[in-house]
């Protein structure tokens, strides 16, 4: 019986290397004699000081608990099945050699690939990406730059070559409203099927000549794919990503030309942060057409204008400054200033009646030196008399207003 008492096994299935017990303890090596029994070795595997089959040992595959213990063992380095770590620390699967994931601690099993894999594996340009060797030129792309489908000579059987020579395609692709080639030309007419475009409405685009078609999501995205070049024809300006519902935000087109270098191969669209940056970049001299003035500031001209908004402000502040210390000096050292009869005796509504407009008011009260006076008395003094007279807040407002 098992030790958690829920289940029996078999004596010839106790020590075999293999759980029964759901606690494993017909495996316990300290119920198997310390796992001493041929077809077996002792390892602690998930906690459990236990007996594995003797398989599991220098496969390549850690299974014991402690440190790789059953990959670390002298007769480890003899398996010729597995890859040995340069360290020596211990062996790993063939299959996990050069598979974009390091399991030797010293990355010997993701170092040297073509080497240990015997050529069987290609590392993509740029990247640390291995593929096989069998993948190169066969029409798909691999490598996220599809540097494995820039090929020399001939295509191979069932792949077509770019016009442009950029890339090799698999031919069961062409015509599938996804450019793979760098100028289009997988996508160009001559490569669509037209003949059941009557059953597949919104799919294809019958060209300008009316023989032959292109897949419609292609049509005003830059490329042309007809033929006749009549998919870029009438595209207002736009360039699409999928034609007609979706805009391609970030490019733009001449207004009637050409972009400066177009080869009739190349993009007719480019990038809109080229339009009204002083640099034409359409033959018709478009891209810098209805461009606000702003837009035409270079570097140079935005710095002087920036300086000299700079230079007015502050000769702006330093005259109203200079402004007002002259009248605080005046109105401070004229020892014959008199406060308004306002601020001693005079009522508020009995002046507001006596004036005529708002201007002869605050020249009657003197309200200018009152303001501009180095000596707050005057001002609070003026505070003061506003709380005496109980005027209505509304009235407050209209004299500070």
């Amino acid at each position: 019986m098992c030790e958690d008492k829920q289940s029996c096994v078999g004596e010839s299935f106790m020590c075999d290397g293999v759980q029964h017990c759901q606690d494993s303890s017909d495996e316990w090596a300290e119920n198997c004699n310390n796992c001493s029994a041929d077809g077996i070795f002792r390892c602690v595997f998930n906690g459990v000081d236990r007996c594995l089959l003797a398989k599991y040992k220098c496969n390549g595959a850690a299974n014991c608990d402690n440190n790789y213990e059953d990959e670390t063992l002298p007769e480890c380095s003899e398996n010729e099945d597995i890859f040995h770590c340069k360290d020596n620390h211990f062996g790993i699967l063939n299959d996990w050699v050069c598979d974009n994931v390091p399991n030797c601690l010293d990355l010997s099993d993701e170092t040297d690939c073509t080497k240990a894999r015997s050529g069987g594996l290609v590392r993509c340009n740029g990247t640390d990406m291995w593929i096989p060797s069998d993948s190169i030129c066969d029409g798909i792309g691999n490598c996220p730059d599809r540097s494995d489908e820039k090929c020399d000579g001939k295509a191979r059987l069932g792949t077509w070559k770019c016009t442009d020579e950029s890339f090799l395609v698999r031919k069961k692709d062409l015509c599938n409203g996804v450019r793979t080639c760098n100028d289009g030309s997988d996508e160009n007419d001559e490569h669509c099927d037209c003949k059941f475009r009557a059953k597949n409405e919104g799919v294809f685009w019958t060209c300008g000549n009316g023989m032959s078609c292109i897949r419609q999501e292609l049509v005003c995205d830059g490329f042309a794919q007809c033929s006749d070049g009549s998919d870029e024809h009438s595209c207002n300006s736009t360039c699409y990503r999928r034609f007609p519902g979706i805009k391609d935000p970030f490019r733009q087109r001449c207004a009637t030309g050409y972009p400066v270098g177009y080869t009739g191969t190349s993009s007719l669209c480019f990038s809109s942060s080229l339009f009204c940056d002083s640099v034409e970049d359409c033959i018709d001299g478009s891209d810098e057409e209805n461009c606000s003035f702003f837009s035409k500031l270079n570097i140079f001209y935005t710095s002087f204008f920036s300086v000299l908004l700079f230079i007015e402000i502050y000769a702006l502040y330093l005259c109203l400054n200079s402004y007002t210390e002259k009248r605080q000096t005046e109105f401070s050292t004229n020892k014959t200033l008199k406060v308004s009869t306002f601020l001693t005796k005079t009522s508020w509504l009995k002046v507001k009646t006596q004036t005529k407009s708002k201007e002869q008011f605050f020249q009657n009260i003197n309200f200018e030196k009152i303001i501009f006076n180095k000596s707050n008395v005057f001002f609070i003094q003026f505070l003061e008399i506003l709380e005496l007279q109980n005027i209505h807040p509304n009235e407050k407002y209209e004299i500070f207003q």
